[in-house]
């Protein structure tokens, strides 16, 4: 299954879906999308707006291919995970917040493949080109900071 998400930018994702839809009218992929806000409602895949958390996790689980917009939350949990994941950065019409750096940085570091929609999504959509799978453990300074904030204001 090859698992799509947008996000949830009060923006559409038109270039993204679309490309999608197109590409599955024809070579009828197992596809699943979640779709946002988006204004393009695809006709040759199942998608849905939102869902919840562990519906998310679940979805990200499950999916031979994550293909994403170039959000750090569904990045960092795909790579938490390996999965193999192919990024498509908003384009800035479509942008609540720029995203191209952050996906460059990522692909240049050999964590994921960055494309634009379009062409350049259809040979990995085909299984022809395969997007890398590294795992990345985050490590996060926020417990132990909490904490010690917590613990400095119960002292006082």
């Amino acid at each position: 299954m090859i698992y799509v998400t947008v996000g949830t930018a009060h923006k559409p994702f038109i270039s993204l879906l679309s490309t999608i839809d197109e590409f599955n009218k024809t070579h009828h992929k197992e596809i699943i999308a979640q779709i946002g806000h988006s204004t393009y409602v695809p006709r040759y895949y199942r998608w849905f707006r939102f869902c919840s958390p562990q519906e998310m996790q679940d979805y990200i689980q499950e999916a031979e291919l994550i293909v994403s917009h170039g959000g750090l939350a569904i990045i960092g949990e795909c790579l938490r995970r390996g999965k193999p994941l192919i990024v498509v950065p908003r384009n800035p019409e479509e942008a609540v917040n720029p995203q191209n750096e952050l996906v460059e940085f990522l692909c240049q570091e050999g964590y994921l493949a960055a494309v634009s929609a379009g062409e350049e999504l259809l040979p990995y959509l085909l299984g022809e080109i395969h997007p890398p799978q590294r795992r990345f453990d985050f490590k996060s300074a926020t417990p132990e900071l909490v904490a010690q904030f917590v613990s400095e204001i119960l002292n006082q």
